[in-house]
């Protein structure tokens, strides 16, 4: 295996070390390795195991790094945007889209558990609960080599928490879009450019359920919005009585159904469809937004209703951005379950809980840049044991995770070149030397 497949899957620890201090610092490096080598339940003890340091390290230091370490979710969230922002073109969009997704859990006595609505469960006739908790995620949307489609890197968590358990605790309740608002106006002060500077392009994807005032209302001119919306959303309003909604738009038998082709979720669609450029008064103000109905044949749903801040962008671009953006994000949550453990590890403290789930997508988001620094690399040891898959030529997120896990079981990690400035062996106790600072480079 080349050793620099290993230097840089170390270095790209090297992105988050500022957020640290050099103790937990330590402790990440290790709980990193231990999250990706575990293959089953990821609780923090089994990942001392993978590790391979249980017995040697007292495994309540590693508990203490998420309760009473000193680190910040948001300041290591910046630190992974900016660098995966590096490897983009200066001048390329910004793709992010919101979303919220419910991991479940039980057990007494840990905070912010809730009993929810599981929309993946739940159907338009039932609806079904789970006990667990809701995060609100924004993530960084690009495209990875050698993949189909765009990949949503997390970049920030938020815990909602309902209004009964906000009442029983005494904390101020805040909605989905409030959580995701603030995390919005995080980002947009991140990407801030210098005076007199020009504001890199941010396109943002929300479903309905974050289509509203809270989210949308006075957002900068460099902040594009694509979305879903209800079809009786009242678009234009005469005298306190909505005079146009997607739904009349849709029954109104003087505007034809048009057709177009677009390529959404990877294969080309013909999609029927009807457009209007109108103001939605109670939300976006009066900025005349791109409206789309279009006619499902499939499904449940008769009609589904996009729209586009700016108002010129035509149906197929709308459409097509709005699935290259929002769909990744759910494939990112599967991900996150079933492969790193989402809702698995056994913490009750408050600050544990806070920082556990971020840490998680930390890691999503780290081996995504590593693949975005060596695709070949991490691509070939992937597929090394799989000569059977000849003929595929596309890479999916177990892809990358099975080539770090190839890189974190071989013995050439220890060979790499201990600073001059390492910390002490009584602080840091690693089995293997720290990468070098210039292990990111490679």
């Amino acid at each position: 295996m080349p050793i620099e497949s290993v230097r840089t899957l170390w270095g790209v620890l090297e992105v988050v070390r500022p957020a640290f201090t050099p103790a937990s610092f330590s402790l990440l490096v290790l709980l990193f390795q231990g999250w990706v080598l575990t293959g089953g339940r990821h609780a923090i003890t089994e990942c001392l195991l993978a590790a391979g340091v249980a017995g040697r390290r007292d495994h309540t230091a590693f508990y203490r790094f998420f309760s009473r370490g000193t680190w910040k979710p948001d300041a290591v969230g910046r630190l992974v945007l900016h660098a995966l922002l590096a490897r983009l073109a200066p001048d390329a969009r910004i793709d992010l889209v919101i979303d919220d997704t419910l991991a479940k859990h039980k057990g007494p006595h840990i905070f912010g558990l809730g009993c929810h609505l599981d929309a993946v469960r739940s159907t338009r006739k039932t609806k079904v609960f789970a006990f667990g908790h809701v995060w609100v995620v924004l993530a960084l949307v690009i495209p990875l080599p050698f993949a189909r489609r765009g990949f949503a890197l997390p970049i920030l968590f938020r815990l909602y928490r309902n209004e009964k358990q906000c009442l029983a605790s005494g904390a101020p309740f805040r909605k989905k879009t409030e959580l995701a608002r603030e995390m919005l106006d995080l980002v947009i002060a991140w990407l801030a450019p210098p005076k007199d500077a020009v504001a890199r392009r941010i396109l943002l994807a929300i479903d309905a359920g974050y289509a509203n005032t809270t989210v949308l209302h006075d957002l900068p001119r460099s902040v594009e919005v694509v979305g879903a919306m209800r079809p009786d959303a009242a678009l234009v309003i005469a005298k306190g009585v909505a005079t146009l909604s997607p739904k009349s738009l849709a029954a109104d038998e003087s505007v034809p159904w048009q057709r177009v082709k677009a390529t959404l979720y990877g294969q080309e669609h013909t999609v029927e469809y009807k457009t209007v450029q109108a103001p939605w008064a109670r939300v976006c103000g009066a900025l005349s937004l791109r409206i789309v109905v279009v006619r499902c044949t499939v499904g449940d749903l008769p009609l589904r209703i996009f729209f586009g801040t700016e108002g010129a962008r035509e149906v197929c671009a709308l459409l097509e951005s709005y699935a290259f953006v929002r769909w990744p994000i759910e494939v990112t949550f599967r991900d996150l379950k079933q492969w790193l453990g989402l809702a698995e590890a056994a913490v009750r403290q408050e600050a544990s809980v806070l920082r556990v789930v971020p840490f998680v997508g930390m890691v999503y988001s780290l081996l995504g840049l590593w693949h975005l620094q060596s695709p070949v690399a991490s691509l070939a040891l992937a597929r090394a044991d799989r000569r059977w898959y000849r003929t595929k030529t596309t890479v999916a997120f177990f892809d990358i995770l099975q080539a770090a896990r190839k890189c974190l079981a071989t013995r050439d990690f220890r060979d790499l070149t201990a600073p001059a400035n390492r910390v002490p062996s009584r602080q840091l106790s690693l089995p293997f030397p720290e990468p070098t600072s210039t292990a990111i480079a490679a």
